[in-house]
């Protein structure tokens, strides 16, 4: 799942030494139960370039799902929180 979104997700050009983590949950049919909870680690830049890189990286997201699940994983996959970190 990780190397998906890492080929998937495209980081923004002003994200240099930003480090965004999104909390998300999936359903068994690969889409995105809810919406992503984005949160930046030591950020220090201004509150529109954070509202900026936010949508950018939610908007990424969005355009990786759905995820092809194996039978197995859709299984198990609904109630679980998963997170990604990207750098």
């Amino acid at each position: 799942m990780r190397m998906h979104f890492a080929h998937c997700i495209a980081q923004p050009n002003d994200a240099d030494g930003v480090l965004v983590t999104a909390y998300f949950s999936l359903k068994s049919d690969g889409e995105i139960f809810g919406e992503p909870r984005v949160v930046l680690w030591g950020y220090q830049g201004s509150a529109d370039d954070r509202r900026s890189i936010t949508s950018s990286v939610l908007n990424s997201f969005g355009k990786c799902l759905p995820l092809h699940l194996s039978d197995q994983l859709a299984q198990t996959t609904p109630g679980q929180v998963y997170f990604l970190q990207f750098r």
